[in-house]
């Protein structure tokens, strides 16, 4: 099980593992990194909504092929990548801005896939998030993208803002944080084919000219 300990904030450090960025908000994807490692590991994890007891991710926050520790959680185990030549193991979750679980902060160990642990000498390991980055609500950011039909088959159509049109990005971001598809923005309204992408939960980014996100939306694919 995750018990939550005193928090550490700062982008982690303790027994080689960090995240990135240090201080995520709620649009940022999150990759957490644990060097000199020999072992295949899971990040054994659950998030916090404010209260004193910690969760069970919303479904949606769930990178591919997680599943729920034991088969009862609350933590679920999602699969590291690696260990790599250099020895680091990692994994990108988020972002967390889906408005049926607003998350505080996720609470996560690391367990090997030998049955060992790291689970921060019985601290854990905590990453505080930061739900309000520009006073922007995640409502708001969510309402600044149309999306149809949802679950969408072979064609997503998009509608966006005409402010958008100019100098505007589109990410389409799979669960495992992977960028699947990266257009320039040039009209309100326009389809994205999406018969090819494996079916499942994504998030549509829209990114202005300095990379900050200003507008976000979850969509489904069957």
């Amino acid at each position: 099980h995750v018990y939550v300990g005193p928090s550490n904030t700062g982008g982690g450090g303790q027994s080689g593992v960090y995240w990135t960025p240090a201080n995520p908000t709620l649009n940022d994807v999150i990759t957490i990194t644990e060097t000199d490692v020999t072992n295949t590991a899971k990040l054994h994890w659950g998030v916090n909504t404010g209260g004193q007891t910690w969760q069970t991710p919303d479904q949606t926050y769930w990178p591919s092929g997680s599943y729920l520790f034991n088969g009862s959680g609350p933590a679920i185990e999602s699969a590291m990548s690696g260990p790599d030549a250099e020895g680091n193991i990692t994994i990108q979750i988020g972002p967390f801005n889906n408005t049926g679980q607003i998350v505080s902060q996720v609470d996560f160990v690391i367990h090997y896939d030998n049955n060992t642990w790291n689970n921060n000498n019985g601290a854990d390991f905590h990453i505080p998030v930061n739900n309000s980055p520009t006073g922007t609500s995640s409502l708001e950011l969510q309402n600044r993208i149309s999306a149809w039909p949802v679950p969408a088959n072979n064609n997503l159509f998009i509608g966006i803002p005409v402010e958008f049109t100019n100098g505007h990005q589109l990410l389409f971001i799979a669960s495992t944080g992977q960028i699947v598809l990266n257009q320039k923005l040039e009209t309100e309204n326009f389809r994205i084919d999406v018969s090819r992408l494996i079916p499942g939960f994504y998030t549509i980014h829209i990114i202005n000219e300095f990379k900050e996100v200003v507008a976000i939306r979850k969509v489904i694919l069957n």
